[in-house]
């Protein structure tokens, strides 16, 4: 639960994206190279939003059940990053990990599948 690591919605990813593409060289200054924003939050944090968002019985379908191999790879994870210079292209992290999951949910309605992809959520 304690795990942190910088997380962002496909929305945000693809705009960050366009933005480094379309943007001159001077506006993108220095190397080729740059974090696109991200949300530094904790698993529990998470779960937190999930029950927020989705409700008490969508959280209860989460466990934890620790696998060695798994945590090794998440224990080299950076826990954080900042994104300095993608903010100078008007770049920006969402505000909270609830409108991530809120952007999810919005993306996943307008498949055709959506009532199964959904099941569950209140």
């Amino acid at each position: 639960p304690d795990v942190s690591h910088p997380m962002s919605s496909p929305t945000r990813t693809v705009e960050g994206l366009i933005a480094v593409y379309e943007a001159s060289r001077e506006a993108f200054g220095g190397r080729a190279a740059l974090n696109l924003p991200g949300l530094n939050v904790r698993v529990s944090d998470m779960l937190d939003a999930l029950e927020e968002v989705a409700g008490p019985k969508v959280r209860a379908l989460v466990r934890f059940e620790r696998d060695e191999r798994i945590a090794g790879i998440v224990a080299n994870w950076p826990s954080g990053a900042s994104a300095d210079r993608a903010a100078r292209l008007g770049l920006h992290p969402h505000d909270n990990f609830a409108d991530i999951i809120r952007q999810y949910i919005a993306d996943c309605a307008a498949l055709p599948n959506a009532a199964e992809t959904l099941k569950g959520m209140s």
